[in-house]
């Protein structure tokens, strides 16, 4: 039963910390500092567009800038807004479950030993991974974006969300050591 806990921790907050870095415009331009654009494009021009991004998954309006994609590309970031919107919806509904609920030290260990895992196996091979995971998520292929036509591509190489997958499951893993601290605190009372 802990196992079950445990996933149940570790979806909730894995996917809070996606959700959160997909719109963490800042932390982006940190990640631009050391992952150079696929293509052409200037770094002013990369970052107005990634806030354009960001902006774009928190409103859903039209502050996409849309006269910088093609077709393709504003199909597929409706696509990754409807992720975002679920990413966040696990987020509320897994926090609200910790709330009501909160994991024992050994679900909170049981997480953080899956997120270990899951996060090993996914770095052996990134992509490979990162594109079975688009085949799942976005089965229509409006993700498959020409290389040297992709604004998106451009601007999002690659390397960029393995740096992200990165960062999201080493935020996670703090989370749930934070977790389980918190969860012995508890019990000692």
């Amino acid at each position: 039963m802990n196992w079950l806990k445990g996933l149940l921790l570790a979806l909730t907050v894995v996917a809070s910390w996606t959700a959160l870095l997909f719109v963490l415009a800042p932390a982006h331009q940190l990640m631009f500092t050391v992952i150079p654009p696929d293509g052409p494009v200037s770094a002013t021009e990369r970052i107005q567009i990634d806030r354009s991004v960001s902006k774009y998954l928190l409103t859903g309006g039209r502050t996409l800038r849309r006269a910088a994609f093609t077709q393709q590309e504003q199909r597929h970031m409706a696509d990754v807004r409807t992720l975002w919107l679920a990413l966040v919806g696990i987020a509320m509904v897994g926090g609200a479950v910790q709330l009501w609920r909160p994991a024992s030290e050994n679900a909170a260990k049981a997480a953080a030993w899956i997120t270990v895992a899951v996060g090993f196996a996914s770095f052996l091979s990134f992509s490979a991974v990162f594109v079975r995971l688009h085949e799942l998520v976005f089965p229509n292929q409006d993700w498959l974006l020409p290389t040297s036509l992709s604004v998106l591509t451009r601007v999002y190489p690659e390397q960029f969300f393995l740096v992200s997958w990165a960062l999201v499951l080493g935020c996670s893993l703090l989370s749930m050591l934070l977790w389980i601290r918190s969860a012995q605190g508890r019990c000692a009372r």
